[in-house]
């Protein structure tokens, strides 16, 4: 299957795409899909909000461009981690829930499930990263809706990533379903409860360990003090 052959039948026929996309034994063209949107919309969204960083440290123009480099190189690599965390966490509870598919199964019908939701975040990304710019400079959404390219960027954006998460998430409850041959319940179950319930808590866990780091470094000041 040519590669934008691949694209297309992803976007436009997605039943007969993903009908047959178990037959895939790699992942290269999900994972350069995946690093491709990355790497553009981490630039774009970076390009936009860098002058405000640059303006609160006040740095000179040599370690701006550092600054730059290490800040959208560290973006990419969390963002491709966290992604390969969620599949890896999926397809666990997955097999768990007797799937039979592997982890090529899981990562191509998981990411290629969201191709239309990732192109719809890098046409939006420049209005979406104008406005989150604008509120880290003070403005209150409200001041940001009186511009008229904005209210109805916004709330395009809004409407149409919501209707698109529902429909991409679809997608993938059947194409995992297919590929692991168990019900959509299961998948369901598997690739979003329990991944949610892991990193609730990994969160919590995060948490308490802060307070309880908080707590002993100021019983070790009351000490000291005395």
């Amino acid at each position: 299957m040519q590669y934008f052959e691949f694209v297309r039948q992803t976007i436009l026929e997605p039943r007969k795409f993903f009908s047959q996309l178990k037959k895939e034994k790699r992942i290269d063209k999900a994972l350069i899909l995946l690093v491709l949107y990355t790497l553009i919309y981490n630039l774009l969204d970076l390009v936009i909000s860098f002058d405000y960083i640059n303006d609160s440290l006040q740095l000179t123009p040599a370690y701006a461009i550092v600054s730059f480099i290490i800040i959208y190189v560290f973006a990419n690599v969390i963002n491709i981690g966290i992604v390969f965390l969620y599949m890896a966490i999926s397809h666990i509870f997955l097999r768990w829930l007797n799937g039979r598919g592997s982890f090529v199964n899981t990562f191509n019908a998981s990411l290629l499930s969201y191709l239309p939701l990732y192109i719809l975040n890098i046409v939006f990304a420049v209005p979406s990263a104008i406005i989150r710019k604008s509120l880290q400079t003070g403005k209150s959404i409200s001041v940001l809706l009186q511009s008229t390219f904005l209210s109805i960027a916004f709330v395009a954006f809004v409407l149409s990533t919501l209707a698109l998460l529902i429909y991409c998430y679809y997608w993938s409850l059947i194409a995992l379903s297919s590929a692991h041959k168990i019900s959509k319940l299961r998948v369901f179950v598997a690739t979003f409860i329990m991944p949610l319930a892991v990193f609730f808590l990994l969160a919590l866990i995060l948490v308490i360990s802060v307070v309880i780091i908080i707590a002993i470094s100021q019983r070790h000041s009351i000490f000291r003090f005395l």
